[in-house]
């Protein structure tokens, strides 16, 4: 069981008593006989792509004849799309391939094998037509990694979209945001979904944040789902469904993790990813696809979804924005579906357009109602970053981590936490006052409920020094007095 974006298994074939013309008619012959179909064939090395199954989600298969005559040869089976594990299949296609040229050359007579290989060998040394050097050009594209994020003819909504997210991300990377792990305040400033802002004014971040990550990780692992899912999916629905499905799942993503938690500060690709997974999935249940090949991709989705499900449940990952785009996309894809099935191209598309727009106004109508509905302390909130003054505070949290990790640590640590920061709430109508008295230093003050006490600093008492600030304070005071 291999692990990489595009598993593979590499193994030596040996037919040692064979010309390489006679090894390539028995690849071509046990090809035919497993039903694999022929990508590419030279006088040295064939290329096949096995078929999506029950036991296999289409793979590569390289056949290739070693220098001289030896009758080495290389094969290397891979996945032929984004897929993490294999389970095994690359390494049974070639012991497949294997055991199927030993049954074809027991079968063929010496005088039929050599006939068979001047044959191959004739039409193989024969000059490529103009249309064979164009489809040999455009096979050399596709294969190339790069080929995911160039838009083409029929494949341009998944490249574009790949695109603005890895944009979005390098602008932000760009203006100090931080590679790895972005600040809270960076995340805001870019359009990160939270709902103090999203539902007071700026219905906008039910869009951006759609685009947002935080960190390269997080963006890396959207990107991949995202690649997988665009390579299948946007055949399918095409380029203008599958833009509208990005941007309509994402939005009933974020609105459906408003409703749960508005507080949480929400960004990624993850939630309209999992909306283009719901699209798929009910194609996969409800459309017409071959039957064998919708087993085999069925498994698969249904893994992804559960997996991400289960996983998402740990903390600090926002579950209810997948869970939203799963149900939208699901939804979606059964209009689409129902679509399809219309005898008319026409009726199809404004079965689909009526749709959309159903969705759309599903979203509309709850964003709404949220926004009728919001606490009286998100108001307040909203006031205090038109202001500054919640960026002030992240702007002053992060300047004194950043001294904290650049003073050198001597000794124990301090016990004084007299510049630990504290997440910035507001004081809200819930919130009552809390005397405090200094029996030492005789200091008496009152402070909300949501105020951290900081602990395990010494008062000053009445007879210790002031500080040299308060002193020369007192002195002006004292000379001025005296002036009056």
């Amino acid at each position: 069981m291999a692990f990489r974006l595009r598993p593979l298994h590499e193994d030596k074939l040996h037919f040692a008593d064979l010309s390489n013309t006679q090894i390539l008619i028995l690849a071509l012959e046990a090809s035919q006989k497993l039903e694999w179909n022929i990508e590419g064939i030279a006088l040295r090395e064939v290329i096949f792509y096995v078929p999506m199954g029950m036991r296999s989600q289409g793979e590569e298969v390289t056949f290739t004849i070693e220098e001289g005559n030896s009758g080495e040869i290389s094969v290397r089976s891979q996945c032929a799309s984004v897929q993490l594990v294999d389970y095994g299949k690359n390494r049974k296609n070639i012991q497949k391939l294997q055991e199927t040229m030993e049954e074809i050359k027991s079968a063929l007579t010496p005088e039929e094998l050599a006939q068979k290989a001047n044959e191959l060998e004739e039409e193989l040394t024969r000059p490529l037509t103009e249309e064979e050097r164009r489809l040999q050009a455009e096979s050399e594209k596709e294969s190339s990694f790069i080929h995911f994020f160039i838009p083409r003819k029929g494949f341009i909504a998944t490249p574009v979209l790949i695109d603005i997210n890895i944009l979005v991300f390098i602008l932000m990377a760009a203006t100090g945001a931080g590679i790895l792990e972005p600040s809270t305040l960076a995340l805001l400033n870019w359009g990160a979904d939270f709902g103090p802002l999203t539902l007071t004014g700026d219905w906008w971040r039910a869009v951006t944040c759609n685009f947002v990550h935080i960190g390269a990780f997080h963006l890396l692992m959207n990107m991949y789902a995202f690649i997988y899912i665009g390579i299948w999916l946007e055949h399918l629905i095409g380029t203008r469904r599958m833009f509208v499905s990005y941007l309509l799942t994402g939005l009933c993503s974020a609105v459906f993790s408003l409703y749960m938690h508005a507080e949480t500060i929400s960004t990624g690709a993850s939630g309209s990813i999992f909306g283009l997974y719901g699209i798929f999935l009910a194609f996969l249940l409800f459309h017409r696809i071959e039957r064998s090949q919708r087993k085999a991709l069925l498994t698969s989705i249904l893994i992804f979804v559960g997996y991400n499900l289960i996983y998402g449940i740990r903390a600090g990952v926002d579950n209810a924005a997948h869970i939203g785009g799963l149900l939208s996309g699901f939804l979606l894809g059964f209009i689409y579906v129902f679509g399809e099935r219309m005898k008319k191209p026409e009726a199809g598309r404004t079965v689909s357009i009526i749709g959309e727009l159903i969705i759309f106004s599903v979203f509309l109508f709850s964003f709404l109602a949220l926004c009728r509905n919001i606490p009286s302390t998100y108001q307040e909130i909203r006031n205090e970053w038109k202001s500054g003054l919640v960026e002030a505070y992240y702007k002053e949290q992060e300047e004194e981590q950043k001294k904290s990790a650049s003073r050198p640590v001597t000794g124990s640590p301090r016990k004084s936490s007299t510049s630990e920061q504290f997440p910035y709430t507001p004081m809200s109508d819930e919130d009552t006052w809390l005397s405090c008295y200094d029996a030492v230093s005789k200091f008496s003050c009152q402070y909300p409920t949501n105020w951290y006490k900081i602990t395990g600093t010494k008062a000053p008492t009445p007879d210790s020094e002031p500080p040299a600030e308060t002193r020369q304070w007192r002195q002006s005071a004292d000379r001025d007095q005296q002036q009056l």
